[in-house]
């Protein structure tokens, strides 16, 4: 996997996230590109997504796009990966089959309580992909390329973040 760009390192996740250091590395190290690979890229689309890995490969990323990183996209990428790590944590697809991992010393937590977890996360994330949104518009000089079509016809911005739960008046 040495041609990831990657957004954010397995360190900068465990300091900034309530996940414990003995979390499989290789785990989050997989779930964090998943989900950069997939929710940020739709939120970027593929123009300025392929753009800001390219910047952060050449080492040249500045200004208010490195802003836009550290700021919006690294959070809601932690936040979208804790999201997706809770599932992966409880459970683990082996050669024998979907287990459900124990111990002997802690217990597990409920399907209830994981949703509840993974929804929280979520709500967070979508809460810094609209940070995001709003950066970019505010400093759309630094971002031609957010509205710019990709020459080999990837992915179109999301325009901004969705809103995946359920809203009551």
């Amino acid at each position: 996997m040495s041609d990831i760009t990657r957004f954010a390192s397995v360190e900068m996740f465990i300091d900034r996230m309530p996940v414990s250091k003995s979390v499989d590395h290789e785990l989050i190290k997989k779930t964090m590109f998943t989900e950069q690979d997939t929710t940020i890229h739709n939120f970027l689309g593929s123009s300025l997504y392929n753009n800001l890995k390219e910047e952060i490969n050449d080492d040249s990323i500045a200004g208010n796009r490195l802003q836009l990183i550290k700021k919006h996209l690294r959070p809601a990428l932690y936040h979208f990966t804790t999201a997706s790590l809770a599932l992966h944590t409880k459970f683990r697809m082996t050669d024998k089959g979907l287990l459900e991992q124990s111990d002997d010393f802690a217990s597990q937590a409920d399907i209830v309580g994981l949703q509840k977890m993974e929804a929280r996360h979520r709500n967070k994330a979508e809460f810094y992909l609209k940070l995001a949104f709003e950066f970019i518009c505010e400093n759309e000089g630094s971002f031609d390329d957010y509205n710019k079509e990709d020459p080999n016809g990837g992915i179109k911005p999301s325009k901004g973040p969705y809103f995946s739960g359920i809203q009551l008046n």
